[in-house]
């Protein structure tokens, strides 16, 4: 699987017509990896959902190709603020590919409501083979679920999702340069999204721009917890 860069196109809950309420952006790695990051349409917007994790893809004897999206942190599962917190559930749908080059999705999730019911999602990638790749996760020192993040830059854009806490911060940025090219001499990310902790905010585009320090641990003041951003995939190497 290559890596791909899906913008949401509508989303219908039937018998509803299709509309498209957010902004509503997935980078998905070589290997899965994925930042799913939808905001409203307001000015400024406003997070509507955030989530990622990994996708998984196959196809079954019907020969109907299948997808499933796990949550490792879920913005609205936070908001739910329970004791126990519980787990997100895997999205899953039934993927086909429309006349016009656009993906359908098909299958049932919560709506707003926290209602389960039947949804059609259609997806439109926007680089079908972005060159450039990157994906850092936060590992916390002690493995705690509570504090963990992944950033993810495809091409020109990037997103990053980080849980600290009951705290969530949300990042969205687009690379803009004067040439076109993803690589120019001279390239500008240009802030699209910023919710949560500004703090974290200023250390995941630290991680983008690779000024972020990986040798060091973050979180030795305040009430960051301890541990490092890792580079875990690119399009120069994986580890």
């Amino acid at each position: 699987m290559g890596p791909s860069i899906s913008h949401r196109v509508s989303i219908a809950w039937p018998p509803s017509p299709p509309s498209e309420p957010t902004s509503t952006l997935v980078l998905t790695s070589p290997l899965g990896r994925f930042v799913d990051l939808r905001l409203t349409k307001d000015k400024p917007p406003s997070l509507s959902w955030a989530f990622y994790g990994v996708a998984h893809y196959w196809t079954d004897c019907k020969s109907r190709n299948h997808g499933s999206w796990s949550h490792e942190v879920d913005s609205r599962i936070i908001a739910l603020n329970l004791e126990p917190e519980p787990e997100a559930e895997d999205d899953t749908g039934i993927l086909k590919s429309l006349e016009n080059g656009d993906e359908l999705e098909v299958g049932s999730m919560k709506d707003d409501s926290g209602v389960v019911r039947e949804y059609e999602e259609v997806w439109r990638a926007e680089e079908p083979n972005p060159r450039v790749w990157k994906v850092w996760k936060f590992n916390h020192v002690a493995d705690d679920a509570f504090n963990q993040g992944m950033m993810i830059r495809l091409g020109r854009w990037a997103q990053g999702i980080v849980r600290r806490g009951k705290i969530l911060t949300s990042v969205r940025a687009q690379l803009v340069d004067m040439s076109g090219s993803e690589e120019p001499d001279d390239v500008v990310w240009r802030i699209e999204f910023i919710g949560g902790d500004k703090y974290v905010a200023e250390e995941m585009m630290s991680v983008l721009t690779e000024t972020y320090r990986s040798d060091e641990s973050v979180g030795s003041q305040g009430d960051v917890p301890p541990g490092v951003w890792a580079l875990i995939e690119s399009s120069d190497v994986t580890v």
